[in-house]
């Protein structure tokens, strides 16, 4: 099969009608090339549609230099949190993307670094515009604090993928945990230590960010396992201690699945109840190996990888903007015993997960 030839700086030159020597000094910026032969030859590469290989780019400039720094072409990693650091502090998954991502774009040739767009004083645009005179190319996203908030960059100028779910009105390439997957990793490992009445708990902007993967899965898994006493599932329209108390004390679940342990956590013992012999709990959203919250670990940093790998993928085959058929890698979590769950009396399953009162 064939192959479509990229356009270089050889049809630029001809389209110009000079040498590809002059197509490349002002390329570069230099003050040797007239203006007005600088305007002739980028509006010769605007119409034969030429976009510098950004790998090809940074060798010549590591030749010209000498300096292994500026050998590195930039990705960007955008966040649109309510603060620089937002989206440190929101999640230590997203710090784990990041780590994960920029350790994969150092290996690759490529820098990430950090561009933060404010929800107020710079339009989207003028940040698209930012980027791309900044010869970026590539732009990883961060999960949106609230997809009822899409951004809407010019696409048209960067090869795109973005992390997680939340940019999924975008058509966009992105790279996610397994969410569906991680419900019935936990479905499972419930009813194989004699849960019953397992329980679904979480909050509408949780159930938003996974496109309702949770609940989905959630009512299959009940349906499959014939959990004819499983309670209604909890979607709280804000996650607030009396709403999940209400649920609770008129369902009175014998495990509740869910990702805010740390709240939750607390408000169980502030109703008298002790994981795991009074209650079961399990996370959704785990973030290391040995944490005592039974959980679902999401593979954090090699999400981040990932994303990278299919990232320079489009960067280098100048895909640009959004995709008819966007490409969405899921990676599955691994389970962690944790201990808040225990062996329900009269079900036979292994002693190791078996706790002991204190």
């Amino acid at each position: 099969m064939s192959r479509e030839r990229s356009t270089t700086m050889a049809d630029v030159a001809a389209a110009a009608k000079v040498h590809v020597s002059t197509v490349s000094l002002c390329l570069r910026n230099s003050p040797l090339i007239p203006e007005a032969t600088r305007r002739r030859i980028n509006a010769a590469a605007t119409k034969v549609g030429y976009r510098p290989d950004p790998l090809v780019s940074a060798l010549m400039r590591r030749r010209r230099t000498g300096r292994d720094a500026e050998s590195h072409a930039v990705i960007a990693f955008v966040t649109a949190f309510s603060s620089h650091e937002g989206w440190r502090k929101t999640s230590p998954m997203f710090v784990g993307y990041f780590k994960g991502a920029r350790r994969r774009a150092e290996e690759t040739g490529y820098r990430l670094e950090e561009f933060w767009l404010p929800p107020e004083g710079m339009s989207q645009q003028r940040f698209s515009d930012v980027l791309f005179h900044r010869s970026i190319h590539g732009l990883l996203l961060a999960p949106l604090p609230n997809p009822a908030r899409p951004l809407s960059l010019a696409w048209e100028h960067f090869s795109v993928v973005a992390l997680g779910l939340t940019h999924s009105s975008q058509s966009l390439h992105c790279v996610s945990h397994d969410h569906y997957h991680a419900m019935l990793m936990a479905m499972d490992r419930c009813h194989a230590l004699g849960y019953r009445r397992i329980g679904l708990a979480a909050s509408k902007l949780a159930h938003s960010k996974v496109e309702g993967i949770w609940l989905a899965a959630y009512l299959l898994k009940c349906r499959e396992l014939g959990l004819d006493r499983a309670p209604p599932p909890l979607v709280a329209e804000t996650w607030k201690e009396e709403l999940v108390q209400a649920w609770y004390q008129r369902h009175r679940p014998e495990v509740i699945i869910s990702t805010n342990p740390q709240d939750l956590g607390g408000w169980l013992e502030r109703w008298g109840l002790h994981p795991p012999h009074d209650i079961g709990l399990v996370n959704l959203s785990g973030t290391r190996l040995g944490e005592p919250v039974s959980s679902i670990l999401q593979s954090s940093e090699m999400i981040g990888a990932h994303a990278i790998d299919l990232l320079v993928s489009g960067i280098e085959h100048n895909e640009r903007g959004v995709s008819a058929l966007p490409s969405i890698l899921l990676v599955p979590g691994k389970w962690n015993e944790g201990q808040t769950l225990c062996l329900q009396s009269g079900t036979n399953a292994p002693t190791r997960v078996r706790a002991k009162r204190r």
